[in-house]
């Protein structure tokens, strides 16, 4: 009886046993892949606290609430922030207006769903939250298009989601190429994916960027959700650090001073679909 029981411990340890990173990173690749186009048109309700630390003046958070749509575009897939009130002030009336213009994505509607994110994004006073609060940026580490650019490695497991999740990780090479080569000052990425290693899914990002500029650490969590039955972004947090370089990167977004630096976080409830496909444009 004594041997069965320790045959018994012995093949439910091995079955814990952490896979290798081939094995993991091919699992959530083949997960991020899919992923793009099935979430595709998912609408969030994203409620933020942003607070300017700049400084030592004691600043009031802001309360920005906005539609966030996460929609494909081309090999990645980014979170459309189309605000509609700060505090208790109303930016426009509330309707969903990028999912309507992407319904026929045409260049005109496309440019005209982009123009709508712009409208109020001074809000958020400055392209490094522009940048860095997307909740799905995260998600562009794992897709095969960059493989090439970072190195990976196993980083421990925590249950997530009431799932055991293994840390996957992941770091760029100072030189480049770089998954943000968009985002300027040369910004070097390094960070964690919370990974279920039987499915694939990510449960949690964890995002380090460094620049010429920028400081950044975002951490996003995602979840269940019951009505669609996809795992979607649930909430985040952030630490953002913006210092002047030369004269080559002041912000278009809010003002531009030599050091400025937010924290925040941000929920995101209330998720509806509508299927969006801008592979015909």
């Amino acid at each position: 009886m004594r041997v069965l029981i320790a045959l018994i411990a012995i093949l439910a340890a091995a079955a814990q046993q952490q896979p290798d990173v081939e094995t993991l990173l091919k699992a959530t690749q083949t997960y991020a892949e899919k992923y793009l186009d099935t979430v595709s048109g998912v609408s969030l309700d994203e409620t933020m606290v942003l607070l300017d630390t700049s400084g030592a003046m004691r600043r009031t958070p802001q309360r920005l609430s906005a539609d966030l749509i996460l929609v494909r575009f081309e090999d990645g897939l980014i979170g459309l922030r189309d605000l509609y009130a700060v505090d208790t002030r109303k930016l426009r009336e509330r309707s969903p207006r990028v999912v309507d213009a992407l319904l026929k994505p045409t260049q005109e509607n496309v440019d005209r769903a982009q123009k709508y994110v712009r409208e109020h994004a001074a809000h958020l006073m400055h392209n490094s939250v522009v940048w860095y609060t997307d909740p799905v940026l995260g998600v562009q580490y794992a897709l095969p298009a960059h493989a090439k650019k970072l190195t990976y490695s196993i980083e421990g497991e925590k249950k997530i989601n009431g799932v055991r999740t293994i840390g996957l990780g992941f770091k760029e090479a100072e030189a480049g190429p770089h998954v943000l080569e968009h985002v300027p000052g040369n910004a070097v990425s390094r960070g964690r994916l919370w990974v279920d290693p039987d499915t694939g899914a990510i449960h949690t990002t964890e995002l380090w960027v460094q620049s010429q500029t920028d400081i950044v650490r975002v951490t996003v969590n995602f979840a269940p959700d019951k009505a669609l039955n996809w795992i979607l972004p649930s909430k985040s947090s952030f630490n953002l650090e913006w210092r002047e370089y030369g004269n080559r990167f002041n912000s278009a977004v809010g003002g531009s001073q030599e050091k400025l630096s937010f924290e925040g976080n941000a929920e995101y409830t209330k998720a509806t679909y509508t299927k969006i496909d801008l592979s015909s444009r």
